[in-house]
């Protein structure tokens, strides 16, 4: 599979249709190409739209982590490794919230 690099979100539009707490945004790839917006369409979850947009900007670390678990978990690596193993996704977990919580 190819390697994903993590996304970046930018802020498209801050008060969409004069609605002051409706933001949108864009996810970019690292070459700076438009991937998804994130908010366009409606203002339901207006609240939660930038830590969805960062959310699937992590999507990249936690789809290679959870892939990297599974494969060694499978090949019943030792304990040393396995350790290593969940402290790796724990940190990818604490890297995706921490992307979450500061946008």
């Amino acid at each position: 599979m190819e390697k994903l690099t993590p996304f970046s979100v930018q802020l498209l539009e801050d008060g969409r249709h004069d609605y002051p707490d409706w933001k949108t945004f864009c996810i970019r790839a690292k070459n700076n190409c438009h991937l998804a917006t994130v908010g366009q369409m409606d203002r339901f979850h207006e609240k939660d739209y930038e830590r969805i947009a960062y959310l699937m900007a992590a999507a990249p670390d936690l789809l290679a982590q959870c892939e990297r678990f599974v494969a060694m978990y499978i090949a019943d690596i030792d304990l040393n490794l396995q350790k290593q193993l969940f402290i790796d996704t724990k940190a990818a977990i604490a890297k995706a919230k921490a992307r979450l919580a500061t946008g």
